[in-house]
């Protein structure tokens, strides 16, 4: 992630957070309340089904 915030699919499991966090070098920002737009998706690090979206960006 090199500018801005991201909405990516994430299963909400501790450990796939923190593989997001150091692969991407962003922190999890935290979860859209009540988005219902958020259609089932597959967590980007297990592949696990998931309707849970996170919002990610850099923090300095």
């Amino acid at each position: 992630i090199q500018k801005g915030i991201v909405l990516i699919p994430w299963c909400g499991n501790k450990e796939c957070g923190l593989e997001l966090e150091e692969r991407t070098g962003a922190g999890i920002l935290g979860i859209p309340q009540n988005d219902e737009s958020c259609d089932a998706s597959r967590c980007t690090i297990c592949q696990k089904e998931t309707n849970i979206n996170a919002y990610m960006a850099r923090t300095y």
